[in-house]
């Protein structure tokens, strides 16, 4: 049977961005992986953080949500 991966592989220095510009929201990995842009903007908050929850199930990245300053889930 294959070893699980360790956990510290899955750790990195990079976290996901929720900000509000506008009437939209931004999604962005911050910083920018290699490879293909992460980036998307979304017309609701919800779609948004569907959007920045799959990221986050799949590359084990936390998630900032900027768009209530002092009352967001991150503080």
């Amino acid at each position: 049977m294959a070893e699980r991966p360790k956990l510290s592989l899955l750790r990195t220095d990079r976290r996901i961005l929720i900000t509000q510009e506008g009437g939209q929201f931004r999604v962005c990995v911050d910083p920018a992986p290699d490879g293909p842009d992460l980036t998307a903007i979304f017309p609701t908050y919800r779609a948004a953080r569907g959007n920045a929850g799959g990221l986050r199930l799949v590359h084990r990245w936390s998630i900032i949500d900027q768009t209530c300053p002092g009352e967001g889930m991150s503080k």
